[in-house]
């Protein structure tokens, strides 16, 4: 029978080798251990990279979904904000007006007049609010705010008023200023008529917000309050009973503005509800990929640690034979 012997140097070489394989395998054991994950990739998906491509992608794009989700729901949660104070100091004008209507307003208009251009100038600011530099009330001229300064209209407005010989004309110049497409909608507001680019939150599924500062509820109530700012600055002939004219006016379309703005902050409560909706598909969505992808490319624990205490054990019975070796000589051999 024939024998094949080793030389010193070959059989230092072989050590050496079975010493960084084993090495290796343990790094790679305890990788996937630690991980979870079959450090071999490709022979975990047999070379076959389709199924883990489309995962991969469709994880990305719900990804997607979620941040146009957030962004979505940061948006209307803010113009929610918005509405709610621009609601609250219509209402709190209205209290006003009706508080001191018994008590006679020609002694109060100065002080009325001095609270409706402070509520104005409020109920502006709320609608000039905006979000990571996103003005949310500008339909798609995003990077515009959509009202011009509060003084600026009444500056503009005034000279009109000013020029009425009657408590009707004056209520009629203010609203025919503030009509549809009239003066509020051709200077004052800088945004577009189209709402803007919405968001994609799903396959197909884009939320588009669609109220701007110039939707119709927004700009009867401004002009209710414009009338209220400018109660100082008319010279009527009939004195306090035009005024009171006005006040009243602008005390019911107030009062009116309230409630129409309560539906439209439903109808943007509609766009929460629907973004909810779809942030939580979105999510689901990406939660059940990334199971699947993980049963593709996981590592079974138990087969992993016992394949590493295997590894373990030999790298451990490798050093023991390389110490054994290195402790022989030729006085022991010859013994």
């Amino acid at each position: 029978m024939a024998l094949t012997s080793i030389g010193d140097m070959s059989q230092t070489l072989f050590l050496r080798r079975q010493n960084v394989e084993a090495k290796q395998q343990i790094t790679t054991l305890s990788a996937e251990l630690s991980t979870g994950l079959k450090a071999d990739v490709p022979k975990a998906v047999g070379n076959d990279f389709s199924l883990l491509s489309g995962l991969e992608r469709g994880i990305s794009l719900a990804q997607t979904y979620v941040r146009a989700a957030n962004e979505a729901r940061v948006a209307t949660e803010t113009m929610q904000g918005s509405l709610g104070l621009f609601q609250q100091e219509v209402e709190g004008l209205s209290s006003s007006l009706l508080a001191v209507s018994a008590s006679g307003l020609l002694s109060n208009a100065g002080a009325m007049a001095t609270t409706g251009r402070n509520t104005f100038n409020a109920m502006v600011s709320a609608l000039n609010t905006s979000v990571a530099g996103r003005f949310l009330f500008a339909g798609q001229a995003t990077d515009t705010a959509p009202v011009i300064d509060a003084d600026q209209m009444l500056n503009a407005i005034r000279p009109l008023a000013q020029a009425q010989t009657t408590a009707q004309d004056v209520v009629n110049v203010v609203d025919a200023w503030f009509a549809d497409g009239a003066d509020f909608s051709t200077t004052a507001y800088k945004g577009t008529a189209t709402p803007s680019a919405g968001f994609l939150v799903g396959d197909g599924d884009i939320l588009t917000l669609n109220i701007t500062a110039d939707r119709p509820e927004i700009r009867d109530a401004l002009a209710a309050a414009v009338k209220v700012a400018l109660l100082s600055d008319l010279s009527l002939p009939n004195g306090s009973a035009d005024a009171e004219m006005v006040m009243q006016n602008a005390t019911n379309e107030l009062l009116e503005g309230a409630t129409q703005i309560t539906y439209l902050r439903g109808e943007l409560g509609q766009t929460e509800e629907a973004i909810e909706i779809a942030e939580t598909r979105a999510n689901a969505q990406m939660s059940a990929l990334r199971l699947s992808r993980s049963d593709l490319l996981s590592a079974d624990p138990f087969e992993t640690a016992t394949a590493l205490e295997d590894a373990t054990t030999r790298l451990e019975s490798l050093y023991t034979i390389t110490a054994r070796l290195s402790r022989l000589s030729l006085t022991d051999f010859l013994r």
